[in-house]
């Protein structure tokens, strides 16, 4: 087997019919034609995400020796319950010949997913969102971030005025850059 490399990226605005179906976006489509498989992928949602996870077959696979190597994942209670969690939210799904997936009504719960959705690519496989979930995610994630800049820029400003009181002030000091 040859060794695939997947890279989906970018975002797409499409829609969930009635029946749960939905499109997949032509570009990551044609991404998906290069897999072993480009008929199958597996729908993962899990409790407490979001969003609902689309793995190729490849990918899949990863996943499965990952869980199976036991230097990474010792034969421990944990392990079992993680492995019990990430198995039992998984679901192997056709890819149609107009490159339509089904999402488990559950999933779609879970996710909060009706009409428009967003799929996006995140490197090795894709995620399918409910647009304002998304967009709520992102604003958290840049307010922690700027939350971290915030809190580096102090303490770098404490650094550099503790080093002022010592008399070795440098030339130049350089606030971190993010």
């Amino acid at each position: 087997m040859a060794n695939v490399t997947f890279t989906f990226k970018g975002r797409q605005t499409h829609t969930v019919d009635d029946k749960g179906r939905l499109i997949l976006p032509s570009q990551f489509r044609t991404v998906l034609a290069a897999s072993r498989e480009p008929s199958t992928v597996y729908l993962g949602s899990y409790p407490g995400t979001k969003f609902v996870s689309v793995y190729p077959s490849e990918r899949w696979d990863e996943l499965c020796r990952d869980w199976k190597d036991e230097k990474r994942f010792p034969n421990t209670e944990a392990m079992q319950d993680g492995q019990r969690l990430f198995f039992a939210n998984i679901e192997q799904t056709p890819v149609d010949r107009t490159g339509r997936v089904t999402i488990p009504a559950h999933f779609r719960e879970r996710a909060n997913l009706k009409d428009d959705v967003l799929v996006i690519g995140v490197a090795e496989k894709m995620e399918i969102w409910n647009p304002a979930e998304l967009e709520a995610h992102e604003l958290a994630l840049s307010r922690e971030r700027e939350e971290r800049v915030k809190a580096a820029q102090a303490a770098a400003a404490a650094a550099a005025a503790a080093i002022a009181a010592s008399g070795q002030m440098p030339e130049e000091v350089r606030l971190p850059s993010f």
